[in-house]
């Protein structure tokens, strides 16, 4: 009995770290470029400050990214990023905009909040569009900052665990 417990536990580890292997194993498909470039954003208000993504106005604003060559319309993914919002008003994030599906939103930012915001896809959210970007925002007077771009692939069995489980598994990498 005290034998077959023993074995219970090497199995269950081996079988932890199989797991946590694969995760690591598993690439970040955001380019850390996306925090020191302005090279694929689309906004009148974005600028590049200390390798962060800044939006920058009076008034909300939005910065866009087409990611539709590095998203497979049939996976599921993780996607987060670590923002700051320097505003008066709460609410800053970022959208997945696809063309023809509906948009889907990310956790959000109160107006003087930094922390690790993000969604999680399924194939249903992008499977009709033919093109799909993120919209990054600054709302209110003020600027919101986003970098450590962060887009991981996951399973089908992950995304039914939730967004709060990926996000505690799948720290930030480049």
């Amino acid at each position: 009995m005290k034998l077959l417990m023993q074995e219970e536990r090497v199995f269950n580890m081996l079988a932890f770290l199989i797991r946590l292997i694969a995760a690591i194993a598993k690439p970040n498909l955001a380019s850390v470029t996306w925090a020191t470039s302005l090279t694929g954003w689309i906004s009148d208000y974005d600028s590049i400050v200390s390798n962060k993504y800044r939006l920058t106005h009076t008034s909300s604003v939005t910065g866009s990214r087409f990611i539709t060559s590095l998203i497979d319309k049939t996976k599921y993914y993780l996607i987060t990023v670590y923002g700051t919002s320097n505003s008066d008003t709460d609410g800053a994030g970022f959208i997945l905009i696809p063309n023809i599906n509906a948009n889907k939103y990310s956790s959000t930012l109160t107006k003087t909040q930094s922390s690790r915001v993000g969604m999680i896809i399924q194939p249903s959210d992008i499977s009709a569009s033919s093109t799909f970007r993120l919209d990054f925002s600054s709302v209110g007077s003020g600027y919101a900052e986003y970098y450590q771009f962060f887009i991981q692939e996951i399973t089908a069995a992950e995304y039914a665990e939730g967004l709060a489980v990926l996000m505690a598994r799948y720290p930030y990498k480049t």
